[in-house]
């Protein structure tokens, strides 16, 4: 296989990486807050079981009542 398409490829898609974070650049704050979304939408749509209310919500095993 040609080697210069792998170079293409990095070398495209580095750029593509570059032009999509240059306004904001990555943050703990962003990331996290990505997480937790990420983790209450899975509980809301009844992917993650979990156990408590509020603050003392914790995340169990499925076979775990």
């Amino acid at each position: 296989m040609d080697y210069w398409m792998y170079w293409f490829t990095a070398i495209v898609f580095t750029g593509v990486g570059w032009f999509m974070a240059r306004n904001e650049p990555p943050s703990f704050r962003h990331s996290k807050r990505i997480t937790q979304e990420t983790i209450d939408t899975l509980i809301e749509m009844g992917y993650l079981k979990t156990q408590g209310v509020g603050e003392d919500t914790e995340l169990v095993k499925w076979n775990e009542e």
